[in-house]
């Protein structure tokens, strides 16, 4: 885990201010951290400091809890569709021209994830007889309604069809 001398590991700092913050003990908190958890679970959520502040791995599960759903759904938002997110506030808070570079590589890497992911959600399905669904749970997608939907958006037809397709030219190669 890559951090800054402040403990923090850039990736993303909250965007809304809440009270009771962890953001001012980051630094305290990364020194009893565990350096590689499978599983990462935050049970009181609120503006998601810690959470933002480490950086995503596909080989660890990371759970955001908070007692105000509405909370819960906007980081779910803010992970899964961040610019249909950003689209729909119809403004982007950005306060200087690092929060800007900061953001910017934010969504290059997201989209780089999201393009391994579905790369190895393409051969997965064409190597292997796993259910979609599986598929789409290994390689990090627990909404399954949006991982067919961007499948789709990426590859121009559904995923079923996809290895219906793919691997008939496999075998026609063999």
């Amino acid at each position: 885990m890559r951090r800054s001398r402040t403990g923090v590991a850039g990736i993303a700092r909250p965007f809304i201010p809440w009270i009771g913050s962890k953001e001012k003990l980051i630094p305290y908190i990364w020194q009893v951290f565990p350096s590689n958890p499978k599983l990462y679970l935050e049970p009181f959520g609120g503006g998601g400091a810690l959470l933002l502040g480490i950086q995503p791995k596909i080989s660890r599960m990371d759970i955001y809890n908070d007692f105000n759903c509405d909370l819960v759904n906007l980081f779910l938002c803010a992970r899964e569709c961040t610019v249909q997110l950003v689209q729909e506030l119809k403004f982007l808070p950005l306060h200087s021209r690092a929060e800007f570079d900061l953001l910017k590589e934010f969504m290059k890497h997201k989209e780089l994830l999201q393009q391994r992911r579905f790369e190895t959600a393409a051969h997965l399905l064409t190597e292997t007889d796993l259910a979609v669904e599986e598929i789409a749970l290994d390689v990090g997608y627990e909404n399954l309604s949006y991982f067919f939907r961007q499948f789709r958006k990426r590859y121009g037809m559904t995923s079923r069809r996809y290895r219906v397709e793919h691997k008939k030219d496999i075998q026609v190669r063999l």
